[in-house]
């Protein structure tokens, strides 16, 4: 497929300054495009996201395609952070690839050009474990929302948890990604549930269980023996963990 023609085709299409084989386009009002053909590959690396175009942010993203196509370029990984990426402005510091079948972004629209886009985003080192299957790719994506610029990180977190007080518990006994309010609300909850425990993991697979026994009582990697925290405690500790590089 001639790749060039294809993103020539596009609505709104126009050259990105400055990055050779590179365009901007904007199919609708506050939805923004860019893509970068690279020769070598044989590989359409496109990004997008919502609001306001920002062609320092496109700029960066493009550079770093052409610094890092091979990287990027990873058929076997279904979600791929490439570190040292930034752009004025943010504190970003990845930059993220979706291969074909993650993504599937023209699956339907354009089935034949589909195979040879890699979707990007840029994203924050904490928020991916670099080893995440097809399911864990497609549920990190759902659950950061990369198309926003203007985001706060998502720490990588997963979970499981039973609450013998107030029977919540998590399905399974697999820890599964969670949101940090859920996270921290069932902290709060453990106080006075005999038998109750939350278990989380953090992007370096290494976990920690809190349990109540009298007291909130807290186990798991580095940790030695068993310690006893308040719930602040216990939130800060957590923090640490899962926001730290």
């Amino acid at each position: 497929m001639d790749l060039k023609n294809a993103v020539e085709a596009f609505p709104n299409v126009a050259a990105l300054d400055g990055v050779p084989d590179a365009w901007e386009w904007s199919p609708a009002p506050g939805l923004n495009f860019s893509g970068v053909v690279d020769a070598s590959s044989g590989v359409l690396f496109q990004s997008h996201y919502r609001g306001k175009r920002d062609t320092r942010m496109d700029e960066a993203v493009a550079k770093f395609i052409r610094a890092h196509s091979g990287e990027l370029a990873v058929p076997t990984r279904p979600l791929n952070p490439v570190s040292g990426f930034s752009a004025p402005g943010y504190s970003f510091d990845v930059l993220v690839s979706l291969p074909p079948e993650i993504h599937r972004h023209y699956e339907y629209e354009n089935p034949e050009l589909n195979p040879f886009v890699y979707v990007v985003f840029p994203a924050y080192a904490l928020e991916f474990a670099g080893d995440e299957d097809e399911a864990e790719a497609e549920a990190r994506e759902r659950q950061i929302d990369p198309w926003v610029l203007d985001r706060e990180p998502v720490p990588y977190l997963k979970m499981r948890f039973d609450n013998t007080r107030t029977q919540a518990r998590s399905r399974g006994s697999a820890r599964g990604f969670a949101r940090h309010t859920m996270f921290h609300h069932e902290l709060g909850e453990l106080e006075g549930s005999p038998g109750s425990f939350v278990e989380f993991e953090n992007r370096r697979h290494e976990v920690w269980r809190v349990e109540w026994d009298g007291g909130l009582v807290l186990t798991g990697a580095g940790v030695e023996g068993a310690r006893r925290l308040d719930l602040a405690e216990l939130r800060a500790f957590a923090d640490e963990r899962l926001r730290g590089k």
